[in-house]
């Protein structure tokens, strides 16, 4: 059975605070807020998709569009999900549906893209440890699955986790 997996998921396999997502592919850090004192505007993008699982395919390739240009932080923007029916050939239609994940990428000093310690001190995500070593085995499968972690940062972690046996 598979079970969904969330952001929150991926903080407490890796032990980082509720407002920062990081994810294995590229360098760019995909985060919740930006100090736009701090940070200067890259460039603005939009991923555009048909596919069910939408985050699946736009948050690695926003990192993956944010680090080709330059920029080490991506802030997610806005959403949107629209419908419509497409004509088949028989006289049917079939409908589909298209969801748009807007981005912006931002060139930030390692500093400003990491959080705050006094903003996130109620935003701590319990630690890993506090997960049973199945939970944390299933959470780490998951994130591989999704093409969220590569193959040696899997081997790794799934290393160290048995390691706690």
């Amino acid at each position: 059975m598979k079970s969904s997996i969330s952001l929150k998921s991926i903080l407490v396999l890796f032990g980082f605070s509720a407002s920062v997502w990081v994810l294995a592919d590229d360098s760019a850090l995909i985060v919740e807020s930006v100090d736009k004192k701090a940070c200067s505007l890259v460039l603005e993008q939009a991923c555009i998709t048909k596919k069910h699982d939408a985050e699946k395919k736009c948050l690695p390739w926003h990192k993956k569009e944010a680090s080709s240009k330059g920029a080490n932080t991506v802030l997610i923007g806005e959403t949107t999900v629209t419908t419509h029916r497409r004509p088949m050939y028989d006289g049917t239609s079939k409908k589909v549906k298209e969801t748009t994940i807007s981005a912006s990428y931002y060139l930030c000093p390692v500093e400003a893209a990491s959080v705050d310690s006094s903003q996130s001190v109620n935003q701590q995500v319990k630690p890993a440890q506090d997960l049973s070593i199945e939970q944390r085995l299933t959470q780490l499968n998951e994130l591989h699955e999704k093409g969220l972690i590569s193959d040696s940062e899997y081997k790794d972690k799934r290393a160290s986790i048995l390691n706690e046996l």
